[in-house]
């Protein structure tokens, strides 16, 4: 009859599944705003990219418009008389030659919106300094006298950017001095823009407004792409941001990445987790700068922060709570469960365990009993039924070696009793009698050392009646050996085997040598060896060992009866067992037999106690 059982797990696992279903949609709203937090992050960077882009475009083109001016003024028949007239002046005559070039820096102040102020200043000639014309509408600071106005002219080469610095006049912001060195061709009355200062007759200084220059770099860049901008050169050097801004808002180490990128020609490039973007402009030969922190972006992605925090604490909660109801319906019971196969696998097992739900574990907890109680019962079972089936198979290979040896016995006591030697057949069969005695041992299995030796002396007496007391046998064991116990009748087998095939038993010809056999009995570390040597004419070891592993066919294996039986019982009873065979003729033929030594060493213990 088959058992309808309820699915009462089946029922709560279903229940929970609700739970992972909602997970899942969480999940997917979690893709979808790490999706979309990667597309603003990833559109703010393009867009930053090309507003830098635009912004250094712009720039210089607004340049571009302020040197196309300068060049159309520098060209015109007013400028070139009045550069002349101003290279060739006097000193006494710097005033009225100043007075006369008030339109023109007034016409510079109106070539573009960055541009603040402009000089222009003579070089030195014959041991005078360089006179200095500037509007009247500033007033040159006190220690502006000299032809370079303070400023580095070493890297100046023809039209020339110079970076952020004070400007010469009294009561005006810091400024961007642009370098025109000009020198005036004679022969045709051109004014030109020098490429060493060393060959001008004059340096037109246009000074742009940082501050101005810093705001047209923010009007027309985007607020949502917009970090700190301001303009570098190629070495990487700030060009328009003040100092205090630079040391307040950019990292110190900035100018070597910038310089590294730039000469790479990237556009885009990183410092530590902020992001660096770089704009060409052409004209002035200058990069643009947008150095965007990583806050900057991180704060256009807040809400999807919010949102993934707010989804991140839901799923918290639900995972907390599948977790409570997996581990209370399920996990519980199935580690109990696990507890008990584990008892089970290490023999402690006492019963089932104590499982309090009655659905599918409860049912699978009572099956693992009644299994391990099966169980449990087959193996003892099996073990009684190989337990009397190997005494049987001992009893078997026991009772075959006694007939083998009582026929050869009878035989030679027949021959004795034919040829009317009395006297020497009573003794062979006083002797057999001795030999059997100790062969029944009253059913036992096991003979101790010093037992199975008599027996063996046993033999030899009955040879020696038959073959005139020439077989000589030697005996070496350790007197603690003595007591110790083997399986019966392994011995006796291997010098009847020496007697019989060494030595060529014919009749009543005796035996071509005398025969001399040794037994030894040893310990060999780990192992007990037994070894039996004849001095006879010598062992076929390939024969043995197919006489012994029952290789030959059975009419051959059957004249070799007792070597494969020594084998087999040994084998059967010390599962671990070693026959070894040597042979140089007349000399040394030996038969080894390996066994382990922890049998022997444990009946030593018992017969100690």
């Amino acid at each position: 009859m088959i058992k309808i059982f309820k699915s009462r797990l089946a029922v709560k696992i279903w229940m929970n599944l609700v739970l992972p279903v909602l997970l899942i949609l969480l999940l997917v709203g979690i893709v979808i705003n790490i999706f979309y937090s990667w597309y603003i992050l990833s559109n703010s960077i393009y867009r930053a990219g090309e507003e830098t882009e635009y912004v250094a475009t712009s720039m210089s083109d607004s340049y571009t418009d302020l040197i196309t001016y300068f060049v159309r003024k520098t060209t015109s028949a007013d400028f070139k008389e009045g550069f002349k007239q101003i290279i060739e002046a006097e000193p006494n005559k710097y005033t009225e030659i100043n007075n006369s070039l008030q339109n023109i820096f007034t016409e510079y102040a109106q070539i573009n919106k960055l541009l603040a102020s402009s000089l222009l200043v003579t070089a030195p000639a014959s041991g005078q300094p360089g006179m200095i014309f500037h509007s009247y509408q500033f007033r040159l600071k006190e220690e502006i006298t000299t032809y370079d106005l303070g400023y580095s002219l070493e890297e100046v080469s023809g039209l020339t950017v110079l970076p952020y610095s004070e400007s010469p006049f009294i009561n005006q912001s810091d400024v961007i001095p642009v370098i025109i060195p000009l020198k005036y061709v004679s022969s045709t009355s051109m004014v030109l823009i020098a490429e060493e200062v060393e060959e001008a007759h004059g340096i037109l200084y246009l000074l742009l407004s940082a501050e101005d220059v810093q705001n047209y770099l923010k009007l027309y860049c985007n607020d949502d792409s917009q970090g700190m901008l301001y303009l570098t050169d190629r070495a990487g050097r700030n060009m328009s941001m003040s100092l205090s801004d630079q040391e307040e808002n950019l990292p110190e180490n900035l100018t070597d990445t910038l310089r590294n990128a730039i000469a790479e020609g990237v556009t885009q490039t990183m410092y530590e987790n902020d992001y660096v973007f770089l704009g060409y402009a052409r004209r002035l030969d200058l990069y643009l700068v947008n150095y965007i922190p990583k806050t900057f972006f991180n704060s256009n992605s807040d809400n999807s922060i919010n949102t993934l925090i707010l989804l991140a604490c839901v799923i918290v909660a639900l995972i907390s709570y599948l977790s409570l109801m997996i581990n209370y319906y399920v996990t519980k019971p199935l580690n109990l469960l696990m507890q008990s196969l584990y008892k089970i696998e290490t023999q402690t097992y006492t019963g089932k365990a104590l499982v309090s739900t009655d659905d599918e574990i409860g049912q699978l907890n009572d099956a693992i009993d009644d299994m391990y109680n099966t169980i449990r019962q087959q193996i003892l079972t099996i073990k009684r039924e190989e337990k009397e089936k190997y005494d049987t198979q001992m009893q078997l290979l026991s009772e075959q070696m006694n007939p083998h040896f009582l026929y050869n016995a009878l035989e030679f006591i027949n021959m004795e009793v034919y040829n009317r030697h009395i006297e020497n057949a009573t003794g062979m069969i006083t002797s057999l009698g001795d030999y059997l005695r100790i062969s029944l041992a009253y059913g036992e299995n096991e003979l101790m050392f010093s037992q199975e030796i008599d027996q063996v002396m046993a033999y030899v007496r009955i040879m020696n009646y038959r073959f005139h007391n020439s077989i000589q046998v030697f005996v070496q064991i350790p007197e603690e050996l003595k007591k110790q116990k083997i399986l019966k009748c392994i011995l006796q087998p291997l010098v009847e085997n020496s007697l019989k095939h060494g030595f060529r038993i014919r009749s009543n010809m005796g035996f071509p040598v005398s025969p001399m056999i040794e037994i030894s009995i040893l310990w060999a570390g780990e192992q007990l060896v037994l070894t039996v040597m004849d001095n006879g004419a010598g062992i076929d070891t390939e024969k043995a060992y197919q006489i012994m592993y029952h290789q030959q066919a059975d009419d051959q294996s059957a004249k070799h009866f007792g070597l494969n039986n020594i084998y087999q019982r040994l084998k059967s009873y010390y599962k671990e067992v070693t026959i070894t065979f040597s042979s140089i003729p007349y000399f040394d033929n030996k038969v080894t037999i390996t066994l382990p030594a922890n049998y022997f060493k444990e009946s030593d213990e018992t017969l100690s106690s």
